[in-house]
């Protein structure tokens, strides 16, 4: 037997098998039936729709693309908790990394060597791994919200000069609005 004759004889004995289970006349009426269901559905819904002009649709487009532009929740929070942890990092590295002491503990000497940015990336490390803050919007809110905190602490020192004596030393703080330009340092003669 050949392979042609082979396959004929299988196809044969297949088709008669199906048929005897499976009236297949009756699936193709009941594919034909619901076909023109869903024809007659779909001229249902066309039916009680005017017929849109061609720039309709570009219309809408630009007033759904309007709508979009939102800035997304997760945006901002990534902001808020990537400005937090600069805050965090450089009141941690300046409590521990005081020049006029030794250090003392395990955690002096390590805040002393990685300073601000290692203390930073080590907060961030566990609050992009833990509250999974891995996707774009907070990818780029941390990367927005790092050099905005990094570049703007010393206008906030500026604008609440109060809490960030509190946070920091009053020297560090007239250090920190002098290095900015925002305050004169004292002449002395």
């Amino acid at each position: 037997m050949t392979c042609l004759t082979f396959a004929m004889t299988f196809a044969h004995v297949i088709r008669e098998n199906l048929g005897a289970r499976v009236n297949v006349s009756d699936l193709s009426d009941n594919q034909k039936q619901s076909f023109q269901e869903r024809i007659a559905r779909i001229d249902q819904s066309k039916a009680g729709r005017l017929v849109e002009p061609m720039n309709a649709t570009a219309d809408k487009r630009h007033s759904d693309m309007q709508e979009r532009r939102k800035i997304p929740v997760g945006l901002v929070i990534a902001l808020i908790i990537a400005m937090g942890a600069v805050l965090v990092g450089n009141v941690v590295a300046f409590t521990y990394a005081n020049p006029y002491t030794i250090p003392v503990t395990f955690v002096d000497t390590v805040v002393t060597a990685i300073g601000s940015w290692g203390v930073v990336a080590g907060i961030m490390i566990v609050v992009m791994i833990g509250l999974g803050l891995r996707d774009k919007p907070h990818i780029i809110g941390i990367a927005i919200g790092l050099p905005l905190m990094y570049l703007g602490e010393p206008y906030l020192a500026f604008l609440l000069p109060d809490i960030w004596v509190q946070l920091y030393s009053a020297d560090h703080v007239d250090n920190m609005l002098i290095q900015a330009g925002l305050r004169m340092p004292l002449l002395v003669n």
